[in-house]
């Protein structure tokens, strides 16, 4: 049979670790080996409070998980929220509703001046454009181009009234998209002038 001889060391943290040097001989009083063996009194302490401290840091990282993870998706809808509102406000506004050009017409008996203001891109200043319209004739109120290198932008009409009688300013009704040519018509009632909106003739998406 083997023979163990057994040499107990103190470690610094006794009485918590004991560690035991384990000398191993043959029958015929041969080296076998050495090992080293650790006790521990409190064994059973730790095998009771070895689940204690395995579930509380899990616990704590679930929770520090969780919160992050909330946080983040927070944060998501937010910025979310904030592309939809201010970075793409045309998404949500669609189509300017607005006016190009415009045909009046004058049904009275008597000749009308027709005042057209109009709204200029790149702040530039706004400008009218007078037109005289003799009875039972119609004139045009033209598209406002302004050209800039390569690009061309267009004003539109923000305003209609008669001299010395109604007026009307955009919105004006029926517009739903940019629209070239809308009529108008110029009549007579109680001996005021009235301006009636006829809506659009054509419409364009540019």
């Amino acid at each position: 049979m083997p023979q163990i001889a057994s040499v107990f060391c103190c470690s610094p943290c006794f009485p918590l670790l004991t560690f035991s040097r384990v000398r191993i001989t043959t029958r015929e009083g041969g080296f076998g080996g050495v090992c080293w063996c650790v006790f521990s009194p409190l064994s059973l302490l730790w095998s009771s409070l070895f689940p204690f401290f395995c579930h509380v840091p899990c616990s704590l990282f679930f929770c520090v998980h969780a919160r992050t993870f909330f946080y983040c998706y927070a944060w998501h809808f937010r910025f979310l929220h904030y592309i939809q509102s201010s970075v793409l406000p045309t998404a949500k506004m669609g189509a300017p509703k607005v006016v190009y050009s415009a045909l009046i017409r004058n049904t009275t008996t008597i000749p009308v001046t027709v005042l057209v203001d109009y709204t200029m891109p790149n702040e530039l200043p706004q400008e009218t454009v007078e037109l005289l319209i003799q009875p039972g004739e119609e004139v045009v109120a033209p598209e406002k181009l302004v050209e800039e290198e390569t690009v061309t932008w267009t004003g539109f009409i923000n305003k209609v009234s008669i001299q010395g009688g109604q007026s009307m300013s955009a919105p004006f009704p029926g517009v739903e998209c940019p629209t070239r040519r809308y009529d108008f018509e110029v009549f007579m009632q109680a001996g005021a002038l009235r301006l009636f909106a006829l809506g659009p003739a054509e419409s364009s998406s540019d």
